[in-house]
């Protein structure tokens, strides 16, 4: 298991958080107008997901004050741990949105990965593979999404979960080549940085749509 304390990773794993909570936010307000349970969980995936970089993030600064390697190593492991238990839960989510998964079935399977984690403490392998497999579910609904939009900003989404769905199946390949580690880190980055830059773009065109509504009702008060 590498040890990451590089600037580039400090920006992966910044820009990472940052756009996935910006979606959770965006699902936050959809459920609040919608009411519908959909844009409720969709927010806490990525609330989680969220919560899984700001974990990653604070272990990377932690060790910059380590001096003991047995320590070193000993907070990576556990802080890399519940980073990965997070994002694992939060796409798991992702992928039982996508697949209409009764609440049973959603269950068991969201149990299965808690106690496969809770079992294998260090193996790095079975979290790539189960991100993997979930992602595989998610991009297809992302797709679909896409082919029923057609929107440039539906696309660009979609893309973005090509681009994680990448990232970690490279992953799985990191024991026979340590520069998949990197390349990973690239594909992440771009992916979460289109999605930061889809979220930014939705909020702008709500902002700018609410002005344009206010401008509206203004103007229609005055001529009344």
């Amino acid at each position: 298991m590498q040890v990451s304390l590089s600037i580039f990773d400090f920006v992966t794993e910044t820009v990472s958080m940052l756009a996935s909570f910006l979606v959770a936010f965006m699902g936050y307000k959809a459920y609040k107008l919608t009411s519908e349970k959909r844009h409720k969980y969709f927010a806490i995936s990525f609330s989680v997901i969220g919560a899984s970089f700001l974990v990653l993030l604070a272990t990377n600064l932690v060790l910059l004050f380590q001096t003991n390697l047995t320590n070193l190593f000993n907070a990576f492991n556990r802080g890399y741990f519940v980073y990965s238990l997070l994002i694992t839960i939060g796409y798991i989510v992702l992928a039982i949105l996508s697949l209409n998964i009764n609440n049973k079935a959603a269950l068991f399977v969201f149990l299965t990965v808690i106690i496969s984690f809770i079992l294998s403490y260090d193996n790095a392998l079975l979290f790539h593979l189960i991100t993997t497999l979930a992602l595989l579910f998610v991009v297809p609904s992302f797709f679909s999404n896409y082919c029923s939009k057609k929107t440039t900003l539906s696309f660009l989404v979609f893309i973005s979960f090509v681009f994680m769905l990448i990232a970690h199946a490279l992953l799985l390949f990191i024991n026979y080549s340590n520069i998949m580690y990197n390349i990973s880190n690239i594909i992440q980055l771009v992916g979460f940085a289109i999605l930061f830059y889809v979220i930014i773009r939705c909020l702008l065109n709500a902002r700018k749509k609410n002005k344009t509504g206010n401008r509206k009702r203004y103007a229609k008060g005055n001529s009344g």
